[in-house]
């Protein structure tokens, strides 16, 4: 278990996660600069397939106590598993060996269909 102040762990619990998906992302040529933005994808990724890490509940959980710890009164110590985040880094690590071009492929295109279908949802063209 970390220690230090439970603003830090907890911040550094969030980037931890966040730069999991991230990276899983910017292999796949999407940049992505809105974190709730990264994470919504991320859980579309997982939801339709296209990544096998599944973090983006965790991913979510982390932002949230990063933010109550960061910025509220009342801080609260979070759990940080130490031996579940090594198991993540092999796991994305494995998942971005795994990125072929028709992988990434998928990936945009499927990213371009829900931005276009959005688009038009709101008379954009």
């Amino acid at each position: 278990m970390p220690t230090g102040s439970v603003i830090w762990i907890s911040t550094v619990q969030y980037y931890f996660l966040y730069f999991l998906a991230y990276s899983i992302l910017a292999r796949a040529g999407v940049k992505s600069e809105i974190h709730d933005c990264t994470i919504q994808l991320f859980s579309y990724l997982e939801t339709n397939h296209l990544t096998n890490l599944r973090i983006s509940s965790r991913l979510r959980t982390a932002k949230e106590s990063r933010i109550r710890n960061q910025y509220y009164l009342g801080q609260r110590p979070i759990s940080v598993d130490m031996v579940k985040n090594y198991q993540l880094i092999s796991e994305a690590r494995e998942e971005l060996n795994r990125m072929t071009d028709g992988r990434i492929s998928s990936i945009r295109d499927s990213i371009f269909t829900i931005s276009r279908r959005r688009r038009l949802s709101r008379g954009w063209s």
